[in-house]
């Protein structure tokens, strides 16, 4: 019934793959092992939390690694691998995550697609024409005659995804192969790989991501502690998806009584799903969930807190509050007591005598239940929901709202890691504005400031462009991947720009500054801000050498955030921040009425002082 072909199995069978009882050394937990099927033309996904087994199995397949017990069996026949040259004699293709072409840059494309041991006499050309028929078919436009090492960074993905199915493969594993494509190659990848599997070969699609795994997928098998857990087809995924996300964090998610209530709830989780794949930042995701947690819970308010990993601080809270209804805080100590035992705060009826214990101030308050959003094992927030009258939760209600703590932390999660690619697109968009305002701001310069020398107007651009830089610095470093930066840190780094040109130490710069964490277009706005104040104390404030104190401060409210720069110097009088023909001032008005919606009111007697008010909500756009 079956027979050999270059030592390739033949397909006489509609399971291309199968797994059964197959056990992987430090993941597999007890009594757990992975089974599963891959039949021909289906495109076969695997879900999991990272540890849950997904790249260990790739290693197996792809010979890098052997299973500690079960078997592996192409079209009916059993298979060991035991090196890495051995999948691609039996069919089998790898593509991992972390595939990298720099060790080959020398390379031409179709060199790279065709360089194996019975490849090596072909004529260019007839290497030219293959790799030309290869990516024609897969509507892929790189010249076979390039140079791997100037292609860009989404291309040498799909040329390595092409390298595999240059073999014809029978069976793809692919390994998050997405990471570090922008939506519209991911969407291009997504054909490529539809497109083979209908020519009878099959896919593994190996992902944490469910919104990429409900668009290609035929089916998804759920893995953890490197086990099988559940296995559905497409279509049910799609309409129980409460059902995939429960089973993915280690729970499943019980009937709700109600249909109307079941389908409001899933709205708003494909809802949520459909927003991860679009341009809408966190935030976004976030003010939705708050909103439809209240209309489904029946609440009158809801409280969305994000927290730094590292510091457990409080970093963001979105808020859905009915008109006229005042903010509702808990304390931090009841935030913290939730975080440190990891399981929801439930009370049915705030007596008066309790007001104190649980709330920042006064509140109409009756009942409560705050849960905490749990990401893997470290706990990333919380959800606060609040009732003007006593309420005794059904245990259905508090698992309805672990549902939705669940997605929230898929939303961040999504952010961290299927967002990287859309960071990083976002990040050249945003490095593209701002050098175009650079630009601008060289034309604005050099037409406006015609009694500056030149060597003084490029000082003066240098400090706004690594202004600019530390912005992005910050944001390369952000862990917590969400996309805030605490302006406390950039206003060090601004700080420690001017202490580096005042090399006599004239100049004492004194900074009390809250934490507040706003977003990279806020930053970049508020720093130039900042940049500009300090620039014109520097300048102006203390003539003739005189030594001078600056004092900023940053605080901020529920409502509002307040920033001011003080000197002790010259005031007003002569060129300054209040000139009419000062391009500083210009810019500082510009920026503070334009990107902060804000006020601004500059004062002298004794020195200058500049205020500079917006508000707290811009902090987020």
């Amino acid at each position: 019934m079956f027979g050999m072909e270059n030592g390739r199995l033949l397909e006489k069978a509609d399971t291309l793959l199968a797994i059964k009882n197959l056990r992987i050394n430090g993941v597999s937990k007890d009594y757990c092992s992975i089974n599963l099927d891959l039949n021909r033309g289906r495109i076969h996904a695997i879900m999991g939390e990272s540890g849950a087994g997904k790249t260990g199995l790739a290693h197996i397949l792809a010979g890098m690694r052997r299973c500690d017990q079960g078997a592996i069996e192409m079209n009916g026949q059993p298979i060991e691998i035991r090196n890495p040259r051995q999948p691609f004699a039996l069919g089998i293709g790898v593509l991992f995550q972390n595939t990298q072409l720099s060790f080959i840059p020398h390379l031409t494309v179709k060199e790279y697609l065709y360089l194996w041991a019975d490849t090596l006499i072909v004529s260019g050309k007839r290497l030219a024409d293959q790799a030309a028929r290869l990516l024609r078919d897969y509507e892929i436009r790189i010249d076979p005659h390039a140079l791997v090492s100037d292609l860009s960074q989404e291309e040498c993905r799909l040329l390595a995804l092409m390298k595999l199915l240059a073999r014809d493969p029978a069976v793809v594993v692919l390994d998050e192969p997405t990471s570090d494509l922008s939506e519209i190659k991911k969407q291009h990848f997504f054909r490529i790989i539809r497109r083979f599997a209908e020519k009878g070969s099959g896919v593994l699609y190996l992902s944490n991501k469910l919104d990429e795994i409900l668009q290609i997928g035929d089916e998804v098998t759920i893995l953890k502690d490197g086990g099988t857990v559940a296995h559905f087809p497409i279509d049910y995924a799609k309409k129980h998806p409460e059902t995939i996300l429960g089973l993915y964090f280690g729970r499943e998610v019980p009937g709700y009584s109600s249909d109307d209530e079941f389908k409001e709830v899933m709205d708003t989780i494909l809802h949520t799903t459909e927003l991860l794949t679009s341009e809408y930042e966190l935030q976004d995701l976030l003010n939705l969930l708050a909103e439809k947690i209240a209309e489904i819970s029946k609440a009158d308010g809801c409280n969305i807190l994000l927290l730094d990993e590292f510091s457990a601080n409080v970093v963001e809270c979105f808020r859905h509050l009915p008109p006229g209804m005042a903010a509702v805080e808990l304390k931090e100590a009841v935030v913290r007591a939730v975080i440190n035992d990891g399981k929801p705060l439930i009370v049915n009826h705030v007596a008066e005598a309790e007001m104190a214990h649980y709330f920042q101030q006064a509140s109409d308050v009756k009942a409560m239940i705050c849960v905490p959003i749990r990401m893997r094992t470290k706990i990333n927030g919380a959800i606060e929901v609040f009732y003007s009258q006593p309420k005794n939760f059904t245990p259905e209600e508090i698992e309805l709202l672990m549902t939705f703590a669940t997605q929230v932390a898929i939303a961040i999660e999504n952010t961290r890691l299927l967002g990287r690619s859309t960071l990083l697109k976002e990040a050249h968009h945003r490095i593209k504005n701002n050098l175009q305002s650079i630009i601008s701001l060289l034309i604005l310069q050099l037409e406006t400031d015609h009694q500056k020398s030149l060597p003084a107007i490029v000082w003066q651009i240098i400090d706004r462009i690594k202004t600019i830089a530390s912005v992005h610095e910050i944001l390369s470093q952000d862990e917590r991947g969400i996309g805030l930066i605490n302006f406390q840190n950039l206003l060090k780094l601004i700080h420690a720009n001017f202490q580096e040109k005042d090399r006599l130490n004239r100049i004492k710069v004194r900074i009390q500054a809250d934490d507040l964490y706003v977003s990279y277009r806020t930053a970049t706005s508020l720093g130039l801000v900042v940049n500009e104040l300090l620039a014109n104390c520097f300048e102006h404030a203390f003539p003739d050498g005189r030594n001078g104190t600056v004092m900023l401060r940053l605080e901020h409210d529920e409502n509002r955030v307040y920033l001011q720069v003080k000197d002790d110097g010259v005031g007003c009088a002569g060129p300054g921040p209040n000139s009419s023909d000062s391009l500083g001032l210009t810019l500082v008005k510009t920026l503070v009425h334009r990107d902060l919606r804000g006020t601004i009111e500059i004062s002298s007697s004794p020195g200058t002082k500049v205020s500079v008010v917006f508000p707290k909500q811009q902090i987020n756009y």
